[in-house]
């Protein structure tokens, strides 16, 4: 299959939902700014398909999230019998328990918008569906030959993508690559550590995928590749390094803001230890749960389904 426009931009599905899972306002500024650069966008239909069967879950975990967080204030009462004159205790009990009734108020309220909203989303008619909508309106199908070359490339164990994961981002791969063949300039976005390792605040696109790409294109230079973990600062690069333009991108100080957040989450994850606890021979041990994975479930499966493949 042949893509109308040169496609030179790989966003992974996971920058996509994190609109579903960020509080902050700047972000959905980038929206109108995608919008403008559709041409130049891969978006294949795998991509599409990862979104709407996620977006859901993400928006529901991030909405539970705050839920949460407003449902840990609890009354408290100081014991006012220890008071003989002063009603000091009295006073502040009092203070606590209206504090106490309001947020009750406010938990039935958000409570109310959470359902609201995520029926929403299931239906797809919240503002970021409806702009996504227009976004991947036109998604590219994938051929029977990159069907069968990315089943190849996960069978072997290249990345992207892990071996007992569907189908999915092996084949949106090999479509980026047949079409960004004539690009002269390259930019992958995404969080997964399957694409790329960094270093500071560079990352360094993986060495096989790399090659891939100097070798499907079609000019005799080398195409630079661009490779950024933050969605804001992928896009400003883009804006400054290509002869389109992008009229709404945010400003400056918005971008500082939306690329904080984006980088903040991924050092959070990359920082903090995910540790489960399984019973092995009879007792309680702690795994850790490496990047890539979506649950303990999902990672035992893919070592049982190693284990077996050594037997």
């Amino acid at each position: 299959m042949v893509a109308s426009f040169l496609k030179k931009i790989f966003i992974d599905a996971n920058i996509y939902l994190n609109f579903f899972d960020s509080n902050k306002p700047e972000l959905k500024k980038l929206l109108d700014s995608l919008l403008e650069i559709k041409n130049s966008l891969f978006i294949g239909s795998q991509i599409v398909n990862e979104v709407n069967r996620n977006k859901l879950d993400v928006a529901q975990r991030s909405l539970s999230n705050h839920f949460n967080n407003l449902s840990k204030i609890k009354p408290i009462n100081l014991p006012e019998h220890l008071e003989r004159e002063s009603t000091t205790l009295k006073k502040w009990n009092s203070q606590s328990q209206e504090i106490y009734d309001k947020n009750e108020n406010l938990n039935k309220e958000l409570e109310d918008i959470i359902h609201k909203t995520l029926e929403e989303i299931m239906c797809s008619s919240d503002k970021v569906s409806h702009t996504f909508r227009l976004l991947f309106e036109g998604d590219l199908e994938a051929s029977e030959h990159e069907i069968q070359a990315g089943s190849y490339r996960r069978e072997v164990g290249n990345p992207p993508g892990k071996p007992n994961d569907p189908l999915g981002d092996q084949v949106s791969w090999e479509q980026f690559k047949n079409c960004s063949s004539d690009s002269e300039n390259i930019w992958i976005i995404t969080k997964d550590k399957d694409y790329y390792t960094a270093f500071k605040n560079e990352r360094y696109l993986n060495p096989f995928l790399y090659d891939e790409l100097v070798k499907a294109n079609t000019n005799s230079a080398t195409p630079s590749i661009f490779c950024f973990e933050s969605l804001a600062e992928g896009l400003k690069h883009f804006k400054k390094n290509s002869l389109e333009k992008i009229d709404k991108l945010p400003t400056e100080e918005e971008l500082k803001i939306i690329t904080e957040e984006e980088l903040s989450d991924s050092a959070a994850q990359t920082e903090a230890p995910n540790l489960f606890s399984i019973v092995q021979e009879g007792k309680l041990v702690s795994m850790y749960l490496p990047s890539g994975f979506r649950s303990p479930g999902h990672y035992l499966q893919y070592l049982r389904a190693f284990d077996s493949e050594e037997l």
